[in-house]
């Protein structure tokens, strides 16, 4: 009988537990929580995510494009107005093709070890555009006993080196 109700007792505070938990952690905490970035890719795919949620949410001819470009970006340093020409580009789209509604990711490529490319998709409310990040990681220098190590090493972030987006798809 001690049995019995020792049973039913851990049954039912098994199962208030998990109802409780689950309302006090909702599934897509619990999930995102699980979910942390591991890889390059998962990072970089994180960080065109925001950029996407950025453009979403700002006004055209905004701070978007230089804030995107602005970390870990070659095409600042390359060329200073690419992301002046880039951002007005993008705004005389979207006044053809409409807000950005949605977004989605449709392929990566990864080249070696350095170098991804992250495709995406995304909506309007009269075309899709189709966007093409790449992202080169550079070597860290080889240190020799005689040489100094630098202050800052490079190769430990990746670079933005190219963006392209168009509403023109080859199939």
């Amino acid at each position: 009988m001690k049995k019995t109700s020792f049973l039913f007792l851990f049954v039912i505070l098994a199962v208030f537990s998990v109802l409780l938990g689950s309302r006090f952690f909702p599934l897509s905490e619990q999930v995102r929580a699980q979910t942390t970035p591991t890889t390059a890719e998962e990072r970089l795919d994180l960080r065109v995510g925001q950029f996407f949620r950025d453009l979403q949410s700002n006004t055209p001819g905004g701070t978007v494009f230089a804030d995107f470009f602005r970390d870990g970006s070659q095409v600042v340093r390359t060329a200073s107005d690419a992301v002046e020409t880039m951002s007005s580009r993008y705004t005389d789209l979207i006044l053809d093709i409409g807000r950005l509604h949605d977004f989605e990711k449709i392929e990566s490529q990864t080249f070696g070890n350095d170098v991804i490319v992250l495709r995406y998709i995304s909506k309007h409310d009269n075309a899709p555009v189709l966007w093409s990040f790449r992202f080169y990681r550079p070597p860290r220098p080889t240190s020799t006993a005689t040489s100094t190590p630098p202050s800052s090493p490079s190769g430990s972030t990746w670079n933005l080196i190219l963006v392209r987006f168009d509403t023109n798809f080859e199939i």
